[in-house]
């Protein structure tokens, strides 16, 4: 068994991720966030009642929206309810449909991830952080979640595994395919500008420092990136400048920057507390913490710091929304993962299994086993914290 597991991690983890993932698939949207569930379900459904021809491809750039009277809003590059209405255009109109997208971009961000890890560290530390993804309750949640969510977190990794091969490789598809994962996090949300673009930027400077600045194609990928966010976004202000209606980016009466918040305990305690429960699953965050105390080998190591950080201050940037919807601390469960893979590593390296006796084997995964049902049980406990769409 453990040599199969071995031989095939990534199906493995796939399996494990996806199980979870599939319960009660066809339930409607209810629960936490229906409402922007509802409305990311209403874009999509509008978007498959236009008639497919060359000529309307155009109202795609215009996403409807079911309230405030109805009509086009200011609101993300719609790339993910798009998605939902072309495959709506094979199976019919069903929410089931809606959350099998978002079920398949958070199995090929898992696989991003796995990557992205194994090219940093090894396969050991790719494999118990890629695990922990798997089952982490909103990891779960989101992954099946008819919102953009995983779709931002997929090209989050997409976006920084490319441009680590790249740097490692120096291939100019490498950069084009980053390119194209990281405008696509830029244009679904804002704030992957921060938690993407540093951590990208510091890939960037530890390879070529001074002479970044003399690099056409980082200059490029950069000016590129600015360019399609600025355009989707003076547009979409320009729809809420003729209808009124605005998921509140920059208008509108919802205050995303209340940055007073950010001098007050209750604040960042709350913040912390929902990481802790909610994100990390507690004991999630003891190991977490225990591997932010290992020793890097090179700079590059500090690429999972520097996330972390970028996280915490994208999360700053826009306090409100931060406060109000925990998934604007999924990039910070991310970049933790790592953390947790390295002190499963150290104490279970994969490698190492083999050279074991049968016995001593079975005692070492006997033990794997409790601590993942201990996991597991922090796990259920945080989804306590939190309604689901039962």
């Amino acid at each position: 068994m453990i040599p199969i597991i071995q031989r095939f991690s990534l199906l493995f983890l796939s399996l494990v991720a996806l199980i979870p993932r599939l319960y009660n698939l066809n339930s409607p949207v209810i629960g936490v966030h229906a409402w922007r569930q509802a409305d990311t379900a209403a874009m999509a459904r509008n978007f498959y009642q236009v008639p497919l021809a060359i000529g309307n491809l155009w109202q795609f750039f215009y996403p409807q929206v079911d309230w405030g009277g109805g009509g086009t809003a200011e609101t993300e590059f719609p790339l993910y309810p798009t998605v939902v209405s072309g495959l709506y255009r094979l199976t019919g109109a069903h929410t089931l449909y809606a959350r099998s997208v978002t079920v398949l971009f958070s199995l090929i961000g898992l696989y991003f991830l796995y990557r992205l890890i194994e090219r940093c560290f090894n396969r050991s530390v790719a494999f118990w952080s890629a695990l922990c993804y798997s089952i982490l309750p909103m990891s779960v949640f989101y992954g099946r979640t008819v919102q953009p969510e995983s779709l931002v977190m997929m090209s989050t990794l997409g976006g920084l595994y490319f441009f680590k091969q790249w740097i490692d490789e120096e291939k100019g598809r490498d950069l084009f395919v980053s390119w194209v994962f990281s405008a696509i996090a830029f244009l679904t949300k804002v704030l992957p500008l921060v938690y993407l673009g540093i951590p990208l930027l510091f890939l960037a400077t530890v390879k070529y420092k001074i002479r970044i600045f003399r690099r056409l194609d980082l200059w490029i990928y950069a000016i590129a990136l600015l360019t399609v966010t600025f355009v989707w976004y003076y547009h979409a202000h320009q729809i809420y400048l003729d209808t009124g209606l605005t998921f509140g980016f920059w208008s509108g009466d919802t205050n995303r920057y209340r940055w007073l918040d950010l001098l007050t305990f209750r604040f960042w305690g709350d913040i912390l507390l929902r990481l802790v429960v909610r994100h990390f699953a507690v004991f999630g965050f003891i190991v977490m913490l225990m591997g932010l105390t290992y020793k890097r080998q090179k700079v590059e190591d500090y690429l999972w710091e520097v996330g972390l950080l970028s996280s915490v201050l994208a999360n700053a940037i826009a306090p409100t929304s931060s406060y109000i919807h925990e998934y604007y601390q999924l990039p910070t469960m991310l970049y933790g993962l790592v953390f947790i893979g390295k002190v499963y590593s150290n104490a279970f390296p994969l490698g190492a299994m083999r050279s074991l006796t049968p016995t001593k084997q079975s005692a070492r995964w006997l033990t794997i086993a409790l601590l993942f049902l201990v996991h597991k049980a922090g796990a259920a406990r945080s989804s306590h914290h939190f309604p689901h769409d039962q």
